[in-house]
């Protein structure tokens, strides 16, 4: 296999309340010398040339965190937005295989308070976005062998963290 790839993330202090965070990332990967006896396609042709299975060509990220002291407390508000392109789920990169690109959203609203003690709300996959994250096209290695990783639907939750020692 061969591949090439950049990658960038930014970060940006608007003030000491404001903060956003972006990142994306570009893959071009390519398969080669794969023989028939590893990968073929449904017309019976090697699999060379295709993409890697699991490697989205674009992928991007960013997040807003909005933070304001109170007393010795930092309450904060955090949104986060998570792009994947679509990616194959087998070398053969079938149309069965392919995980549609997606769009996720998470909101996260808190507090930390005083040097150890952390509580907050949180919504994952907020606008209940119905998506794979995961795929997998065992058919040219077990016969007819498939599976699906659906993302989590919308999820609400809170968490409450103490840090112990230092």
């Amino acid at each position: 296999a061969e591949g090439t790839g950049v990658e960038m993330e930014v970060s940006f202090n608007a003030n000491e309340y404001v903060q956003l965070n972006a990142g994306g990332a570009w893959l071009d990967t390519e398969v080669d010398d794969v023989g028939l006896d590893v990968c073929s396609t449904p017309d019976g042709s090697s699999c060379n040339g295709n993409r890697l299975p699991a490697s989205p060509e674009y992928t991007a990220s960013a997040d807003l965190r909005l933070s304001y002291p109170i007393g010795d407390s930092m309450i904060y508000f955090v949104t986060e937005v998570i792009y994947s392109d679509s990616f194959y789920g087998s070398l053969a990169n079938t149309a069965i295989s392919q995980v549609d690109s997606w769009t996720e959203w998470n909101f996260r609203l808190g507090a930390d308070i005083g040097d150890r003690f952390t509580v907050s709300l949180f919504v994952d996959n907020a606008f209940d976005e119905e998506h794979f994250d995961g795929i997998y096209d065992g058919t040219e290695d077990f016969g007819y062998s498939f599976g699906l990783g659906p993302a989590r639907p919308q999820t609400w939750g809170a968490d409450v963290r103490y840090r112990f020692g230092l």
